[in-house]
């Protein structure tokens, strides 16, 4: 039996294509609707394999059913800081979440049998789910998997107690998680490699199969450039860039549209775009690559949308893969004078 965590519907596509390319086994796709305001109603569960299961969850729910009483917060201490639980108190803890918290009953022996992805395993929810079964795997969330960070003080500490000669934090550092599943493993940090495995189950058969019907995506040609948008906390900056694509866009008889990112209030976009015809948020762009007669183009500031489907999908961004470190100062210097982008704007297309 698999079991999928994710949280964004990226995350579920992508937890779709391995539950069905593992259609034979029982797969179980937990999804979190409340941190990007999913809503179930804009899935059809029934074109599914017959095996495979979305089950819909919210946080809140979860911490306030799991974390009440006096033992739910020692519970909650024991989960945040990770600390290893012996078989019987995985067990005890897997009946509270699965048959009283979530009222989805199942068995212990099934979980510690099964097999556990996760897409973010720092999370609280992630942590929850691997507090419960023995180990994981991961698969990839985006430029996190092949970034690093400083430990804290406290990690630091544990590692040398433990003898890890991994010094820096990485998705999937942990000695629980067993594979990472990621679009391009050649780029994977170099402490981690030995767990980096290739993402191989993007299938445009099962896609065509499952996923078009379970995300019902309508049947309507997209116009074959996409500008996909982030949230970026420079709103008037960053609209002024999206106004100057679009407006390039316009002058060489291009037709554009807009796929807000999922986190993104869509309204503002139409607000500030009337004349261009805005996508749902919530549609993976993967889905809207495939369902191109053509390659898609998309176009960006620095958004990491169609990495690894490069098959299918020409990415073309105004920020490029080896200027994202100086991101914060292209920023500051477009700010300071906006005509500066011009230059960026105009070899968008020529490239």
């Amino acid at each position: 039996m698999n079991f999928y965590v994710c949280s964004t519907v990226r995350h579920l596509l992508f937890s779709v294509l391995k539950s069905a390319s593992e259609h034979e086994q029982e797969n179980i796709i937990f999804m979190i609707i409340d941190q990007q305001d999913i809503l179930p109603s804009s899935f059809n569960i029934h074109s599914l394999p017959q095996k495979t299961n979305v089950i819909f969850i919210e946080r809140k729910e979860i911490n306030n059913k799991l974390y009440f009483s006096f033992i739910g917060k020692l519970t909650k201490v024991i989960i945040n800081n990770q600390i290893p639980l012996s078989e019987a108190t995985r067990k005890t803890l897997s009946n509270r979440l699965f048959f009283n918290v979530l009222d989805y009953p199942i068995h212990f022996d099934k979980i510690s049998s099964g097999n556990l992805f996760l897409f973010n395993d720092r999370n609280k929810i992630s942590r929850i789910f691997k507090s419960i079964f023995s180990n994981y795997s991961l698969i990839e969330e985006g430029l996190a998997n092949y970034a690093s960070k400083e430990l804290k003080i406290n990690e630091k500490i544990i590692r040398c107690l433990t003898n890890s000669k991994i010094k820096k934090r990485y998705f999937g550092d942990s000695r629980y998680c067993k594979s990472i599943y990621l679009l391009h493993p050649e780029k994977a940090p170099e402490d981690i490699t030995q767990k980096v495995k290739p993402f191989s189950f993007i299938n445009p058969g099962v896609i065509s199969q499952y996923c078009i019907d379970f995300f019902k995506i309508p049947d309507n040609k997209v116009p074959n450039y996409l500008l996909a948008t982030q949230p970026i906390e420079k709103k008037e900056l960053i609209f002024e860039v999206y106004d100057r694509i679009i407006k390039h866009c316009q002058n060489h008889s291009i037709q554009i549209s807009i796929k807000p990112h999922p986190a993104e209030d869509i309204n503002q976009y139409a607000k500030a775009f009337p004349n261009i015809s805005i996508i749902d948020n919530k549609v993976p762009i993967e889905l809207i690559i495939f369902g191109s007669t053509e390659k898609t183009n998309i176009l960006s500031i620095f958004s990491t949308a169609g990495i690894g489907f490069e098959n299918y999908c020409e990415r073309t961004n105004l920020i490029k893969d080896h200027e994202l470190q100086q991101i914060d100062s292209i920023l500051q210097e477009w700010e300071m004078d906006i005509n500066t982008l011009n230059t960026r704007i105009n070899a968008l297309l020529s490239d």
